[in-house]
């Protein structure tokens, strides 16, 4: 009789659970989401970033793409992949790619949410390259307990197709390794050790952890008093308590207890341009702490380490409200420099407390960027207007030391005068040179200034060109101003120029770039096309351009196909906003493959 009621209560009590689900259930979950909605706030994505730029593959071989999210704790990572060329290569969700066939293929990641995206070119080579050996950039380093620098491997050869390494400890006690990261747990010595997958091929660093040390502090803030330079956003230097502090697309703030208001990047031609930064000039030596107080809607990036090179970088969460947010950071490694810098909002700073023991010893790297660039192509034989014409490499795959020609930029010859008597005749638009690579690529080229430059009534160049108000009268919006300098002063020191024939100086000349619709030739604002019209002595005597957009702080140089190189410092008797003479002496010229 218990069992016959047992079963019997049983029976009703699923009949009754059936009956919720069916008839309850969809209103349950639209109420349990709305609910969790209201209390957990989705963490928008601002930004995705493939940690590879470019990488080689075998085909057969497959290699994982890795992403970066902005901010890290977003709460939707959902990504599509996609190759461009699926004969050449495949990716999968999750990022692996596969080589398909010799080529070159883009992949491109794109996030779900807000639709950010990036790209990786992977080349894809029929044979594969062996690794040859592997070096480190420390023989010994020292750090703290809780700190996290980073070996970074370079393999030999710069092509091998299959650069992955295996990392290990000697004693994991003291600190692990991952990814080339060190994590130091207690003080002591290890050695770490990177094995190349291809080959087996060695190379170790000595780790020595020590404890903590104590800090002092500075404290930057309005009572530093700072002068910002000559030019609204842009540049300046200033000496507070000892210490060269720099100010980079910069103004003064002075609300709310502000320091200074730093703007975003937004240049028209945006090669390579460095965002609004506040950065120490001269070094701070053993950094481990800073202390930032800011307001920023999109958050700012943290650049620190021993050299001026900067090269660990930790981004900070966006401010909340119109309120000033605090936030220490504890460095990775004990740093001499540092920058706080935009990303794409402007960045109020109202104070940054540096925390430093100058009794540390940084752990000392040089580190240099890879840019290579191309002969530059020069027109043969005698120019005729409208009719001699040249094709220019504009984007170019590089294995080695050679290169293959993907796309071309081509362009005709017109003098000023042939487009002054023929102006009702021809497309004006078409001749009008604005974009700084094709300055470059123009004048090179053909050693002739396109025809929509101007002369300034003072320092005219060598070339025929027409005045500022005939180039006004022609071209409209699309005129455009170029000056000449014979002069070994001022930013001449940072490069090394090619004096020109029977004289001790070089000459250059500035052409106007216009970086927004506020341009005109009475009002020309910044950004310039530097053209070094001798060349530089660590290159044949073919002209080398340089480009700025942050008037003359920093240069780029261009490197022949359709790119500018690596920021480097056009003031070295002030150190600037970024230093390291690269992409000047011994660049690598490519071969034609």
């Amino acid at each position: 009789m218990e069992e016959a009621n047992l079963n019997q209560i049983t029976t009703t009590f699923k009949q009754k659970k059936k009956r919720f689900t069916f008839l309850w259930a969809p209103i349950f979950f639209v109420f349990a989401y709305l609910i969790s909605a209201c209390t957990w706030p989705q963490v928008l994505v601002k930004g995705i970033n493939i940690t590879d730029n470019e990488k080689t593959i075998a085909v057969g071989e497959t290699y994982n793409l890795n992403v970066e999210f902005t901010p890290k704790d977003a709460s939707n990572k959902f990504l599509t992949w996609m190759s461009n060329n699926e004969t050449v290569a495949t990716v999968e969700v999750g990022g692996q790619v596969t080589g398909q066939s010799v080529g070159q293929a883009t992949i491109t990641v794109l996030t779900d949410d807000g639709g950010y995206s990036d790209t990786c070119l992977i080349y894809v080579t029929g044979t594969p390259v062996n690794v040859t050996g592997i070096t480190l950039n420390h023989a010994s380093l020292t750090a703290y307990v809780g700190d996290s620098p980073q070996l970074i491997p370079t393999i030999q050869p710069a092509n091998a197709t299959n650069k992955n390494v295996a990392w290990t400890s000697s004693n994991t006690n003291v600190a692990t390794i991952a990814e080339g990261i060190i994590t130091t747990k207690s003080i002591g010595t290890t050695t770490l050790t990177a094995t190349t997958v291809d080959g087996g091929f060695t190379a170790s660093a000595i780790m020595t952890v020590q404890g903590e040390p104590s800090l002092t502090d500075i404290t930057i803030d309005r009572t530093a008093n700072f002068y910002y330079g000559n030019y609204s956003t842009n540049f300046g230097t200033d000496i507070y308590k000892t210490v060269t502090y720099g100010f980079y697309r910069v103004d003064e703030y002075t609300s709310n207890s502000g320091m200074m208001k730093l703007f975003p990047s937004d240049s028209q031609y945006d090669y390579g341009a460095l965002p609004g930064s506040f950065y120490n000039d001269s070094p701070i030596r053993g950094i481990r702490q800073l202390t930032i107080s800011y307001m920023s809607t999109s958050g700012l990036v943290v650049k620190y380490g021993d050299t001026r090179t900067r090269n660990y970088a930790y981004s900070v969460a966006p401010s909340t409200g119109n309120t000033w947010s605090t936030t220490t950071i504890n460095l990775a490694i004990t740093s001499a420099y540092f920058s706080l810098e935009t990303t794409t909002q402007i960045l109020y700073l109202k104070s940054v407390k540096v925390s430093y023991n100058n009794t540390l010893i940084p752990n000392t790297n040089s580190f240099e960027t890879n840019d290579q660039r191309i002969a530059p192509a020069v027109y043969e034989g005698t120019l005729v207007d409208g009719q001699s014409t040249i094709s220019v490499a504009d984007d170019i795959t590089v294995i080695g030391n050679t290169y293959t020609i993907n796309s071309y930029r081509t362009y005709t010859y017109y003098s000023f005068n042939y487009v002054k008597n023929n102006k009702n005749n021809l497309n004006l638009d078409s001749i009008a040179m604005t974009d700084p690579i094709d300055v470059a690529n123009y004048y090179i080229a053909f050693h002739s200034i396109p025809a929509n430059y101007g002369k300034d009534s003072r320092n005219q160049p060598f070339e025929t060109a027409g005045t500022k108000s005939e180039v006004n009268s022609i071209f409209g919006s699309d005129a455009r101003l170029i000056t000449s300098y014979t002069r070994d002063d001022g930013y001449a020191e940072s490069v090394p120029w090619r004096n020109e024939p029977g004289k001790s100086t070089p000459v250059y000349y500035e052409f106007d770039i216009g970086l927004d619709s506020s341009y005109s030739t009475s009002n020309r604002s910044i950004g310039r096309l530097v053209m070094w019209v001798y060349g530089w002595t660590c290159y044949d005597d073919e002209p080398v351009a340089v480009f700025t957009d942050d008037h003359y702080a920093t240069f780029s140089e261009y490197l022949n196909y359709g790119t500018f190189g690596a920021r480097f410092d056009a003031e070295p008797n002030t150190l600037g906003y970024r230093t390291g003479r690269t992409n000047l002496d011994g660049s690598t010229q490519l071969i034609l493959a």
